[in-house]
């Protein structure tokens, strides 16, 4: 138990800016940190869902409302994955040969397919926030919010645990003993956390059974796009790495929001 534990703060600490209450540090506990990126994801997804709700609670302009959650999205995590994204984005879309496609996704320097997916994937984020932002009934927009984000960082997870990292993947040199005892954890914590938010969803939505369909489909929506994000970058990278996983969180999150949006 106290080795789980472990793993959850490592999994907090590693991929959030929130403040971490126990910092500690367990190399032999680095797969098990994957495992609880649902949990952590749900832990953002609490804190963007209360931000947002009390914006409009505030009576804070649609504009704004949808500028801060949009911030509050990406921030929370440090813009961390908003960075693999633009990396994955300039190293695949450049079609070049797989060994320079790998040089680009290590360069600092940010290149046109960076900008211009980044300015594309924030515009539709701005613009599904802003729908909901401007909904007339408050809570009835939010309830999907803590999904989205439970099921991109899940499916990151279990894509890192699952796929050959690359050589110079922080990820390399993991042992791969634990690695079916981490996939475990973290599919049990996705079934577990899917269930209470449906749960969640059909008691606090204003039409209940619809409520379940909204919040199935932003998740459905970005389970779909967080995988097939993260196999298109693997393909064309021939290997798994953070960017890669954070290309498929970015993405995978977008989609999750344009079906909430499609459900509204």
């Amino acid at each position: 138990m106290k080795n789980l534990i472990t793993a959850f703060f490592m999994a907090w600490g590693n991929f959030s800016i929130i403040p971490c209450p126990y910092k500690r540090w367990d190399n032999e506990q680095r797969n098990m940190m994957l495992a609880f990126l649902p949990s952590l994801g749900l832990l953002l997804g609490v804190i963007w869902t209360a931000f947002t709700i009390i914006l409009c609670m505030l009576r804070s302009p649609g504009l704004i409302t949808a500028s801060l959650g949009l911030m509050a999205l990406h921030g929370l995590s440090g813009y961390m994955h908003l960075d693999g994204y633009m990396d994955v984005s300039d190293s695949a879309l450049s079609r070049r040969p797989l060994e320079e496609k790998r040089r680009i996704l290590k360069d600092p320097n940010v290149g046109v397919f960076a900008v211009v997916g980044v300015v594309l994937l924030l515009i539709i984020e701005f613009s599904a926030l802003l729908t909901v932002a401007s909904s007339t009934f408050i809570n009835s927009g939010f309830a999907p919010f803590m999904g989205i984000t439970v099921m991109s960082r899940g499916m990151a997870g279990l894509m890192v645990l699952s796929l050959k990292p690359m050589e110079t993947s922080q990820y390399a040199a993991s042992d791969n003993t634990d690695k079916g005892k981490a996939k475990l954890v973290l599919i049990i914590q996705l079934i577990v956390i899917t269930a209470l938010l449906l749960a969640l969803a059909y008691f606090w939505e204003y039409t209940e059974v619809y409520g379940l369909i909204r919040m199935a489909a932003s998740m459905g929506a970005t389970a779909i796009g967080t995988l097939l994000a993260i196999l298109y970058g693997r393909k064309q990278l021939e290997g798994m790495n953070g960017d890669i996983a954070g290309y498929g969180i970015a993405i995978g999150e977008a989609l999750g929001l344009i079906a909430m949006i499609i459900s509204l």
